[in-house]
């Protein structure tokens, strides 16, 4: 299976593609770079060392293994990746190749973006929630201690490959998180996908290939779909956004100990709950919304501190005159459109009265 990107500069588009044979896919799609360098973490490299040894002899390249983890999404780790690369004769002939979750693929593709004023790169997504959202649509950053990807570029790979075994090695704690995203695009686009996740709970947590394949390949297609029509987030691809508004001070306020997917399912509740005061959405979607991500293990009430959620919101990059800007559904599978606009300004005492639910 393939799905393509296509974007206004055609020289942008690439594929995502659905492959059991990721080295030999790159193989023969990306000879003739003069360096190659692929950039992994030490979870990944404890698990697929084999094939990473394999596609590191094979295409005769540099091996950069992270520590894992949100902590590595840092300024200095950037500057080690780019003056080892540089040590090594690295130019802008170089291809990066990505193995890994948000992170190295945020990190690296952030080096690509930047290394010799922009290099190519590859996405070869191992967790699930890179495989439908942070491989895809060319969003490349780092975090600082004000707030996550606040540093960052617009860079697209130029091919993503998405193997489902990875997915059967990986923790379910990782799982969840992974279809805390799918889930957003449940409610953001399709009602369709959210009640397929209502009705087959089992045979997602339990791997089954038909039912991956169905929400992964979804995903990714609602995702091109918004990335094409926006792909600098000047509106339309707000809506991804959703969730993430609180989801990010969530992560914040928790020095990064609650993982993304866990942030982002806290944010969808609270994000629901804004909605619902603002008029968007009934008490009983809002409701099926906290259903859903419970049945799936996620969490969504928490006791946060709302003077410290709404500072960092504040922070946030999508923040604008003083306010965070909040993308929020007018039902499941609708988004709402105020003005032509996706996201607009909440006033303090709404979010706060809908943190106050937890």
């Amino acid at each position: 299976m393939k799905i393509p990107i296509n974007l206004k500069k055609r020289a942008n588009n690439y594929y995502i593609v659905f492959t059991e044979d990721v080295k030999n896919s790159l193989l023969k799609d990306f000879k003739g770079y003069g360096r190659y360098v692929i950039i992994t973490d030490s979870n990944v490299n404890k698990s697929y060392s084999k094939l990473l040894g394999v596609i590191k002899k094979s295409l005769g390249a540099e091996l950069v293994i992270i520590p894992s983890g949100e902590r590595s999404k840092n300024s200095a780790m950037k500057g080690k990746i780019e003056n080892l690369m540089l040590k090594k004769g690295c130019s802008r002939d170089t291809l990066i190749v990505c193995v890994g979750g948000g992170v190295v693929g945020d990190l690296a593709g952030f080096v690509a973006a930047t290394f010799c004023r922009g290099i190519d790169y590859v996405q070869v997504p191992t967790t699930l929630l890179a495989m439908v959202d942070s491989s895809i649509g060319g969003k490349v950053a780092i975090d600082t201690p004000y707030g996550k990807n606040l540093i960052g570029a617009f860079h697209q790979p130029k091919k993503v490959y998405v193997n489902i075994a990875f997915l059967k090695t990986l923790p379910e704690k990782e799982i969840r998180n992974g279809i805390s995203e799918i889930i957003k695009y449940g409610i953001i686009a399709d009602k369709t996908l959210f009640e397929f996740l209502e009705k087959n709970c089992n045979d997602v947590m339990n791997l089954e290939r038909d039912a991956l394949t169905y929400i992964i390949s979804r995903s990714c297609r609602i995702k091109k779909m918004v990335v094409e029509k926006d792909e600098k987030e000047e509106n339309l691809r707000k809506v991804l956004n959703f969730g993430h508004t609180i989801g990010h001070a969530v992560e914040l306020s928790s020095n990064y100990k609650t993982a993304h997917g866990e942030a982002v399912s806290i944010g969808m509740f609270y994000e629901s709950r804004i909605s619902e005061r603002w008029g968007l959405l009934t008490d009983k979607e809002a409701k099926r919304i906290e259903t859903l991500i419970m049945k799936f293990g996620l969490p969504a009430k928490r006791r946060l501190n709302g003077k410290e959620i709404i500072k960092f919101t504040k922070a946030d990059k999508k923040a604008r005159g003083g306010y965070a800007h909040y993308a929020l559904p007018a039902g499941i599978g609708k988004m709402n459109k105020s003005n032509g606009k996706y996201a607009f300004p909440i006033p303090d005492k709404v979010v706060m009265e809908a943190l106050k639910d937890g």
